[in-house]
């Protein structure tokens, strides 16, 4: 009985065997790994951070329905005189109209003559002033 337990076990052990190599793939870009792996491993490490920064302030709290529209009203209203302004300002072609002016509301821009194929804009709200340079065809 042992001795077909023993050849049992014998020929078990002696049957051919396969295997392959172990492969190491890093996963860090840092280490060679793939490079696409970046925000996913920073988000992992954002997640496990639990020191704060005590100079960076909480995050704003979401905005009520009436402050978005706000926001929202007040983005349209700086769109509309962008638009009122640049009619003013530029020709047909998109070409800046030298020594043209564009008041409104406090707010000046002054295009100043065409010099060295620069065109200098000062915009000022009475306070404060922004001189700008920008070339002209």
């Amino acid at each position: 009985m042992y001795l077909r337990i023993y050849f049992g076990l014998l020929l078990v052990f002696t049957l051919p065997v396969s295997a392959t190599e172990l492969v190491n793939h890093f996963i860090s870009p840092s280490f060679g790994g793939n490079p696409q792996n970046t925000a996913f491993l920073q988000t992992i490490i954002d997640g496990q951070n639990t020191i704060k920064d005590p100079s960076i302030p909480p995050p704003a709290a979401p905005k009520s329905a009436l402050e978005q529209f706000k926001a929202n009203l007040q983005g349209s209203v700086l769109s509309g005189l962008t638009r009122t302004t640049s009619q003013n300002l530029f020709d047909k072609n998109g070409n800046i109209i030298p020594n043209s002016t564009f008041t409104l509301d406090g707010f000046q821009v002054t295009v100043g003559s065409a010099q060295n194929g620069n065109v200098n804009i000062n915009i000022t709200d009475g306070i404060t002033s922004t001189d700008l340079t920008v070339p002209v065809k």
